[in-house]
């Protein structure tokens, strides 16, 4: 399977599922300009359908998890909207019973969602197979009887049929008969549930009304109050003949009022996107509220809302960092990804020495870079796949356990607990094993030199010396076995 990019990447992802033994081109090479401007369009070539690699279509579901795959990996698992042109609808509707990814929209293009007896769907098969294939390898029918129909209906609807052979992609001689056999049988078994019903996902139903009355009452079993767009059309007539009036409807159903809607940090979209602040509506965005971070949602490059995210402190955050200056860290920084006031808010709350906002991955990494060059010793405590490079960086990289895998993987140090107190555990231990190195180093160096000393003298036997040399190191070892820091109770009763 291979997925298709167009448009920018910081636009919301638009899917595209062809039909049955359809090229992608075929499907969606005329509507594609008409949506790149807006969105990140990513169209899906089946396996066994792509000229450019040497794969099989198998069944419907390993080509679906393939694809929530793809989606997971390259949209973080959410798209905004997908359309499934026939066989593709019951792939949009597979994706949003499934519930591995999230859409917000999903738009059936008057799908068949055909479900066969198995018997009835591989007999089916076996008839009408060896009269299509052919036609799918060399772009032309080979049955007579085909033929004849084919010029009757010419005769009657010749844009209608022309648009549709069209939308198969002409011939194809690297498309597979054991590849065609099995989306068509694929088609024909569509494994969808009933009253499918996902909170947030919004399903549409291109309904083409000359298809007949029983695939309405198909649309209504398989999805619960879907949105039914009626027209009176033929099947997939609409994306055929009319590819303008295709896009703008389904701009229509996944913009809101048929206008392009962001949301994101203010760096996204001021900066990246251009979005502007209505007129008298500044004094407003000034006084947004420091101690809340915000998202910013703008609708036809204007902001329309700000959502205020109260993400509260640890309650430990204020004396950890009082600690971590009592046990000898001499400058704490915090850099945040967050804007400047909100970072500004939160610094002063905690205490710590400096606050950079609204930093990029490499930013941090560079600023601890600078550190180093100045001669300090630099220890960086991150969780998220941003600090990934700052913690390569550091003298000492800290990840948290439930942080993300890389920051895990590149760390130095991953700390099991979420508590800020086990930093300075963690600066306690190594003091305590440096101190013990130390100490048990000059004991070994002094002992061991007033016994060579006193066996010089005479004052000592060679037996009594490798008694006492051997006793030592015993003793030694015994000692650096026991705990470095005393546990709480410990350290309750020394107190006493």
């Amino acid at each position: 399977m291979k997925v298709y990019e167009f448009g920018k990447k910081s636009a919301p992802a638009l899917l595209l599922l062809p039909g049955t033994c359809c090229h992608w081109k075929g499907n969606f090479g005329r509507v594609i300009p008409l949506l790149e401007k807006d969105f990140r369009v990513l169209c899906v070539s089946y396996d066994g359908f792509d000229e450019t690699e040497n794969t099989e279509f198998s069944t419907m579901l390993e080509e679906t998890e393939k694809i929530e795959a793809y989606i997971k990996e390259h949209c973080s698992g959410h798209i905004h909207g997908a359309y499934g042109c026939s066989l593709g609808g019951s792939f949009v509707g597979l994706l949003a019973a499934r519930q591995n990814i999230h859409m917000d929209y999903g738009i059936l293009g008057s799908s068949d969602l055909d479900q066969l007896p198995v018997a009835a769907a591989k007999l089916q098969t076996a008839l009408l197979l060896p009269l299509l294939y052919p036609f799918i390898r060399d772009g032309k029918l080979k049955s007579r009887i085909l033929q004849k129909k084919l010029q009757k209906r010419m005769g009657q609807t010749e844009a209608y049929v022309q648009a549709f052979m069209d939308m198969l992609g002409g011939g194809r001689p690297y498309v597979t008969m054991k590849s065609c056999k099995n989306q068509f049988y694929s088609n024909l078994i569509t494994p969808l549930p009933d009253q499918i019903n996902v909170p947030g996902t919004e399903i549409h139903i291109f309904y083409a009304l000359k298809m007949g009355k029983k695939y309405r009452l198909r649309y209504l079993r398989h999805f619960d109050h879907p949105v039914i767009h009626e027209q009176d059309l033929r099947h997939e007539e609409l994306l055929a003949c009319y590819p303008e009036q295709w896009a703008a409807l389904v701009k229509q159903i996944v913009m809101v009022e048929d206008k392009k809607v962001i949301i994101g940090s203010a760096h996204f979209v001021f900066e990246d996107e251009g979005c502007c602040i209505p007129k008298g509506e500044q004094e407003k965005y000034d006084a947004l509220p420091a101690a809340y971070s915000h998202l910013y949602l703008c609708i036809d490059g204007e902001l329309a809302a700000v959502i205020c995210i109260h993400d509260p402190l640890r309650r430990e955050a204020k004396d950890a960092v009082k600690a971590l200056h009592e046990s000898g860290f001499t400058n704490v920084v915090m850099m945040t990804g967050d804007n400047r006031r909100t970072a500004e808010s939160v610094a002063a709350e905690v205490g710590v020495d400096a606050v950079y906002a609204e930093v990029l991955p490499e930013d941090k990494a560079a600023f601890i870079r600078q550190e180093k060059e100045k001669g300090h010793t630099v220890i960086m405590v991150g969780d998220g796949v941003n600090d990934s490079p700052a913690l390569s960086e550091a003298d000492a990289g800290i990840a948290i356990s439930t942080g993300a895998a890389i920051a895990r993987e590149i760390a130095d140090i991953t700390v099991a607990s979420e508590n800020l107190f086990e930093l300075v555990t963690l600066r306690k231990l190594s003091e305590a094993l440096m101190d013990r190195i130390h100490g048990s180093y000059r004991f070994i160096v002094a002992f061991n030199l007033s016994l060579i000393t006193l066996g010089v003298a005479g004052v000592l036997p060679p037996a009594i010396s490798a008694l006492l040399h051997n006793t030592s190191t015993l003793g030694i070892g015994l000692k650096n076995m026991t705990d470095l820091l005393e546990d709480e109770n410990t350290q309750k009763r020394n107190a006493r």
